[in-house]
């Protein structure tokens, strides 16, 4: 699962605490930018929108240190000030999850479905995502991939939806739906290079995805050819964007 800043990041960067933090968090300094992002929060008050957002900061910090109960007490402060918000209720399904509560952020979850509005594909779409891997691991098979298959079907073409690809075919692969995984992962990778380029760390992941697969389904010379990919975006200096999760073993 990934968790994304509420806000981009300034280009004049180091002018308020805001900015500091948000460049302290995308550089990995999470303790740093945990300081900058309670000072964000005083210096927000007053302000509904902005203290809902600097809270949203300070809890995606929390989470990134491992401070689960810090990030949860955060994320719910931000909710007092936008109780309507979908994004900020999907977080705090997300910390949830991380917390391992998986029956709370499954209605967590369904809450922020519900206040996502048909014009909020892309919202809805990371709410569906987050719901599968909440299915997957209450041993839910069948619900993980149709709420994966509601992800793909309310994005375009593009870097999102290979990413949801990506994670079916994942999925299909550790329920033994071999031809599935490969066509999902295949049609991944196409649209991933499409949207990032063929060097970027995404479509690293997808190779490394693929070239197992390849690999358990026989057809190991293409796979050594695709790992070699992997390996050698891995090996250049651009940092990840993306959590994802491995593949393993496999059936």
């Amino acid at each position: 699962m990934q968790i994304l800043l509420w806000c981009s990041v300034s280009v004049l960067l180091g002018q308020t605490a805001h900015d500091r933090g948000q460049a302290e968090f995308q550089a990995g300094r999470f303790q740093t930018a945990k300081k900058y992002f309670v000072q964000a929060v005083r210096d927000a008050a007053g302000s509904e929108q902005d203290s809902a957002a600097e809270l949203s900061n300070l809890a995606q910090t929390h989470a990134a240190l491992g401070e689960l109960v810090l990030a949860a007490r955060a994320i719910q402060s931000s909710i007092d000030y936008q109780p309507d918000s979908p994004r900020l209720w999907n977080q705090f399904g997300q910390i949830l999850f991380l917390r391992k509560q998986y029956r709370e952020a499954e209605k967590v979850q369904k809450k922020a479905l519900a206040l996502a509005n048909p014009g909020q594909p892309a919202v809805a779409a990371v709410i569906y995502s987050d719901l599968s891997l909440i299915y997957r691991e209450a041993g839910r098979a069948t619900q993980a991939m149709e709420a994966l298959a509601m992800a793909r079907s309310l994005l375009p073409a593009g870097q999102a939806r290979a990413r949801v690809l990506s994670n079916l075919g994942v999925l299909c692969w550790s329920l033994g739906r071999k031809p599935d995984a490969v066509a999902h992962l295949a049609q991944a990778l196409q649209e991933m290079e499409a949207a990032a380029g063929q060097h970027h760390p995404d479509v690293g992941k997808i190779l490394e995805q693929y070239a197992i697969v390849l690999s358990k389904s026989g057809k190991k010379l293409v796979a050594r050819e695709m790992a070699a990919r992997a390996e050698a975006i891995r090996s250049s200096a651009l940092p990840a964007t993306v959590d994802w999760r491995e593949l393993g073993g496999g059936r």
